[in-house]
């Protein structure tokens, strides 16, 4: 078996472009004999937005599918052993993975991998999508809901800068979304984490602003003013927005199947040419969670996450999430 360090390193690359949470990248990987180790860092967790570590884990999930499709990619794969528990720093063992030949897989995914982009900006008018094809999507743990038409994204636009404003309030939620903004180049952590202004697809100015006004005792006084939707609000992208995905998981799945299911869903809008952004604040307030659950497929299943979804004028603006480099994911 030709497994070694420099395939590993290549793999590492390509999982690295799995999306997470605030684009923490809580993964680290370490290389052996027969595969790899998989950890997860304690610095890089939202310990308020996320305390039960469900999105946490959805994001490795994707990192472990990603690093799957590589692997079926160059005759290889995955599967998993269990791994004894492990602390080394700020990092806890997850899991171990073997490494074996098989037969290449071609997976029309694959290639799409570094076409995956979250846009943040204003979508397109003038390119229609075929809603009709969106629905023969299919990824097996998933069921998806579809909403569309102007009326509908100006409610939910509305519905989500509420959701944002109310769990925004809690200061503890509000300083960790803080912790990971970069609205400033000299930042040390912009090109490698993070939500920088760029990938948030705001201007220099916008960005000065920003870096002038996200703070929590601001905040604080737009709250007690009742205008704190002024610092937050998405609804111009939301109401440009062809649609909104309401992703629901089979409660069979894990977060970790979820992730990887979740990933397979977003590489296939890439694959049709459509860009989306997650509304995880619909999925993270119980008020606006009890509107989506009333369109639960069945009560076996659990909302994942909410995509705005649409085409971009010009896919060259699209800015890419910035990304640890692969030695920094990397465990030696």
């Amino acid at each position: 078996m030709n497994w070694n360090q420099a395939l590993f390193t290549e793999m590492a690359a390509t999982a690295s472009k799995a999306p997470s949470v605030h684009n923490v990248q809580p993964w680290k990987i370490r290389f052996t004999e027969n595969g790899f180790d998989l950890f997860q860092s304690t610095e890089r967790r939202l310990h308020v937005g996320d305390p039960r570590l469900h999105d946490n884990d959805v994001s490795l999930g994707a990192f472990i599918e990603l690093c799957s499709m590589f692997l079926r990619h160059n005759g290889f794969q995955l599967t998993s052993s269990p791994l004894a528990s492990e602390k080394i720093g700020t990092l806890e063992s997850r899991f171990r993975f073997n490494v074996s030949i098989s037969a290449v897989e071609t997976d029309p995914l694959f290639q799409f991998i570094s076409k995956r982009k979250s846009y943040r900006g204003i979508f397109s008018d003038d390119q229609p999508i075929d809603i009709e094809s969106l629905k023969k999507i299919h990824i097996p743990g998933l069921q998806v809901q579809w909403i569309t038409g102007k009326d509908e994204m100006k409610k939910w636009a509305q519905i989500y800068d509420e959701s944002s404003a109310h769990i925004n309030k809690n200061p503890g939620y509000f300083k960790e979304l803080v912790h990971w903004l970069r609205f400033s180049e000299k930042h040390p952590s912009f090109n490698e984490d993070g939500l920088n202004y760029k990938s948030l697809a705001l201007g220099k100015p916008e960005a000065v602003m920003g870096n002038l006004l996200f703070n929590v005792p601001f905040f604080k006084l737009l709250s007690l003013l009742k205008m704190e939707k002024v610092l937050i609000t998405e609804a111009p992208q939301i109401r440009s927005a062809q649609g909104i995905f309401v992703i629901f998981a089979s409660q069979e799945l894990n977060s970790i199947e979820m992730g990887r299911a979740f990933i397979r869903f977003w590489l296939t809008l890439t694959s049709l040419g459509i860009s989306v952004c997650p509304l995880s604040a619909l999925v993270d307030f119980t008020g606006s969670l009890n509107i989506l659950n009333k369109l639960k497929p069945s009560d076996a299943t659990i909302c994942l996450n909410v995509l705005r979804f649409g085409k971009v004028a010009d896919e060259k603006t699209i800015y890419s999430s910035p990304r640890l480099s692969v030695e920094r994911i990397m465990l030696k």
